[in-house]
This record gives C-alpha cells, structure tokens and sequence, in this order.
C-alpha cells in the first residue's frame, strides 16, 4: 500500500463559479479581494475558514478567521475568536448582531465565551463595517479600550480587535496602539 502525499491547489474563483458554490457577484468581489489582499492560499482560508488548532499571530490571519462570519451581512455584527494559551484558534462564534451602523459591544457577553471555554487564554474581537469604510469609530476604539481593561481583571488578554469590510480590506486596532 502506497503512502503517497496528494498536494491539490485550492479551487479557482472561476471553478467555485461553475460548481455553484459562488455566484458571479460574489466571484467578482473574491477576484478583487484576491487581486487586493490575497494569495490563493490566503482565499481558501478566507473562503472556507482557518481550521482550529491553526496558530493566528498576525491581524491578516485573524481577519481571514473573521471573513467567513462576518463578510457580506448588510447590518454590523459582533464576532469574538478564543485562543489558547499558545495562540492557536479553538473557537470562532457570532456574538451579536445590530443594524446597518451599529451593533451591541456586550463586554460582560465576551468575557461569558471565553471564560466558558477552559483552554481560553486570549481573545481577538471583530465586527464589520457595511458601509465599507475601515476606519474604527470613536465609540469602536472607546469599547476596545474598555474591553481591554476588563480581560485582565478575569485573567485573560485581549489578542486584538478587528474592524473588517466586505472589500477585503480590515483594521487591527493593537496596531494603531489601543490596546497595550
């Protein structure tokens, strides 16, 4: 019995057209995310997900964690990831959704996710902007800050906070110096 690798390419834009697994518009928007930000290997896990156990060390992986929850809603949506001791991803889950400009940032209800799950030792939160624009509000970075404050109080560190946008584009707000 033969134990040969198998290496396949992840699926093309335009195969995942033809097997109706996106339509034409939404193929359209993966060819400019890819055109934008995105190597094939980077679509496929934006596509289909990171899988657990994947280790996120940088704001592109987390967003590409984000991108399958929280791409193509037309109202904002709170999304929180929990990470294990050594960074690696355990869980990824919708928190809240809101309206077209706004959602809930429940502080207590993200310290509820991580802390019922054992292995959580840190947590990157995410929403998206349906209008497009990347630029985290004042009341987005106010509720980061808040937010990281809190996590130290249960033990816990706050990984990151994420701003995504349908087009591709993401803001991390530990890189613009929010959260220590």
């Amino acid at each position: 019995m033969s134990t040969k690798s198998v290496c396949r390419r992840p699926p093309t834009i335009t195969a995942l057209i033809e097997r109706g697994v996106v339509n034409a518009l939404e193929g359209k928007v993966l060819a400019h995310m890819r055109a934008s930000i995105f190597d094939e290997e980077r679509l496929h896990r934006a596509l289909f997900g990171i899988p657990r156990g994947t280790l996120i060390a940088s704001p592109w992986q987390a967003a590409a964690v984000f991108g399958p929850l929280l791409l193509g809603r037309g109202t904002e949506a709170l999304a929180v990831a929990l990470l294990g001791q050594s960074g690696m991803l355990l869980d990824v889950q919708i928190l809240t959704t809101g309206a077209k400009a706004s959602t809930v940032f429940d502080i207590p209800q993200i310290l509820r996710a991580a802390l019922m799950h054992a292995e959580c030792a840190s947590i990157i939160v995410a929403h998206n902007h349906p209008s497009g624009n990347v630029q985290p509000s004042n009341a987005d970075i106010d509720c980061t800050v808040r937010l990281s404050r809190a996590v130290v109080i249960v033990g816990l560190n706050l990984h990151d906070s994420l701003v995504v946008t349908d087009g591709g584009g993401y803001t991390s707000l530990k890189s613009m110096g929010f959260i220590p």
